[in-house]
């Protein structure tokens, strides 16, 4: 967009809607369940995405895509980790022991998994044509499409697969 000044505004909106999104997960985990929660939220980011891909330099949309993207995202992160903790209660309940260790190192082992995948894929969009002295004049329409799908086509793809992972793999519920 150019006006590198203008992301403190999103800086301060994103701070306070995560506040008031972490704030409401026991209400809409407890009217929609948890798993609910989960793919609503999911079908939300998507648009964020969606509309991310085609908000141009408009920023009352970029602001807007990137509230439907980012709101959720606390939620699905809390929905996660939820669920992590009901695997040790079900290990305890069936088996008679309690192993949080393990549980506690998975979520740090995720967190580092999904950040190296998302830098790959920054990565990957900066190698297809942004390299040094590119400038937004500068950018090919061949670039421009390289960067969308690498940064919009490629993490909805990749949400949806984890989504469907969900879906059909997590069978715990609250």
């Amino acid at each position: 967009m150019g006006h590198a000044a203008q992301f403190s505004i999103l800086g301060t909106i994103n701070t306070v809607v995560g506040l008031l999104s972490v704030s409401l997960f026991p209400q809409l985990a407890g009217k929609l369940n948890r798993r609910n929660l989960f793919f609503a939220c999911i079908a939300v980011i998507l648009c964020g995405i969606g509309l991310f891909s085609v908000a141009g330099t408009s920023l009352a949309l970029v602001l807007l895509a990137d509230e439907l993207f980012f709101i959720p995202q606390p939620l699905v992160f809390l929905v996660v980790l939820m669920i992590i903790t009901d695997c040790v209660e079900y290990d305890q309940w069936k088996l008679g022991h309690r192993d949080e260790a393990l549980t506690l190192s998975v979520r740090p082992l995720l967190d580092k998994f999904v950040g190296a995948i998302s830098n790959l894929v920054i990565g990957a969009a900066v190698a297809a044509g942004m390299t040094t002295g590119a400038t937004a004049g500068s950018i090919t329409k061949a670039g421009i499409i390289s960067f969308k799908l690498y940064v919009f086509a490629l993490p909805f793809a990749l949400i949806i697969l984890s989504s469907l992972v969900f879906f059909f793999r997590v069978k715990l519920t609250e």
